[in-house]
């Protein structure tokens, strides 16, 4: 009968235990996960003093929140701990530790306005060509102690490896048809991807229709000063994917007759479509959103790629052509099912950037 007993009581703590593994499953980061939902960051210029504001949300667009007055872009470090932005003061980054967002204190926890950060000022090569909306680009080094900061005026670029410390080298100014405009540092070592050249770009068409003008723009892989390693196709905006071995990008598809988005592995390889435009002339071109092309309007420089951690989607900007009206679009990676996230035409949401 002892053993009977003690059997049963091993039985029923075997079962509790398998209870509560399962309730503590249900709680854990891998369960959260399936939700899809991270946190985004970006920017609305909708102001009247000349800068930004930085807002969150989530990715499925719910629960939007004003931050702090910003300007140029946004970029997480790889570890999700940094948050980077230009300040208000166009002269200077901003960073912001992932704690000084939210307030822990309370229950529900809530976001912080106005919080705290610590200003990297910009280097002068920086400042020099600087746009009027700031800079155009950050990204941040694997272990997250630099950052690859480029500046352009749409005639001027500059690129600058800047470190946290405010130590930074700059690659010299590029001009003409061969200025930069975006940089991203891989995730796994000390190669950064850049677009270079002035950009194919959309004009007024007779109608509805649109003319396109292509002076060519091409990516690059590149080390910390600039020097070619590897050239890669035609497009602009490239975003490394988490696990260092994918690249997203907007590429034109002359087949469509608009730009649409690509992905291709590092080695330039393995080239596919993650979203194709409607066919330019169907209908459903009217109210098709255009990435932004850089030389054409003045708003910003061309448009940002974010991938989910997960790399089950990315966020990206678009507008209305010949208009300064942006959205921020969720677009599918297996299926290139697009979902807009912010409707209101009359903001100018930009610069998305995903918390890892």
């Amino acid at each position: 009968m002892k053993k009977f007993r003690e059997l049963v009581v091993l039985l029923c703590l075997t079962g509790l235990l398998f209870v509560l593994g399962f309730y503590v499953q249900s709680l854990s980061p891998q369960a959260i996960k399936k939700d899809n939902l991270y946190k985004v960051f970006f920017l609305d210029w909708y102001t009247n003093e000349g800068s930004a504001n930085l807002l969150s949300m989530d990715s499925d667009g719910q629960n939007m929140q004003f931050l702090i007055s910003a300007s140029g872009t946004t970029a997480w470090s790889k570890d999700g701990r940094f948050l980077a932005t230009g300040c208000s003061d166009m002269a200077k980054v901003c960073v912001f530790e992932d704690e000084n967002f939210i307030d822990w204190t309370v229950y529900p926890p809530k976001q912080i306005i106005n919080p705290d950060y610590i200003e990297i000022p910009l280097p002068e090569e920086c400042l020099s060509v600087q746009g009027a909306t700031g800079v155009s680009s950050i990204s941040w080094s694997a272990d997250g102690k630099k950052m690859i900061i480029v500046c352009q005026n749409k005639e001027v670029s500059n690129a600058c490896v800047v470190g946290i410390d405010g130590n930074y080298h700059c690659w010299g100014e590029k001009k003409g048809d061969d200025i930069y405009s975006r940089a991203d540092w891989s995730p796994n070592d000390n190669l950064i991807v850049i677009d270079t050249g002035k950009g194919s770009y959309l004009m007024a068409g007779e109608g509805n229709g649109v003319k396109v003008v292509r002076t060519g723009r091409v990516m690059q892989i590149v080390d910390l000063d600039g020097k070619v390693i590897t050239s890669l196709t035609d497009g602009w905006s490239p975003a490394w994917s988490p696990d260092g071995e994918q690249l997203a990008f907007f590429h034109w598809d002359d087949e469509r007759g608009y730009p649409g988005i690509a992905s291709i592995r590092k080695d330039g390889s393995d080239f596919r479509w993650i979203y194709r435009p409607p066919l330019r002339g169907s209908g459903g071109d009217i109210e098709y959103f255009k990435p932004f092309f850089q030389d054409v309007y003045y708003c910003s420089g061309s448009s940002k790629i974010s991938w989910s951690p997960d790399k089950d989607f990315i966020i990206v900007e678009a507008m209305l052509i010949s208009e300064c009206s942006y959205s921020l679009f969720k677009i599918d990676i297996d299926t290139g099912t697009l979902v807009n996230l912010t409707t209101n035409l009359s903001r100018q949401y930009q610069e998305p950037s995903i918390q890892p």
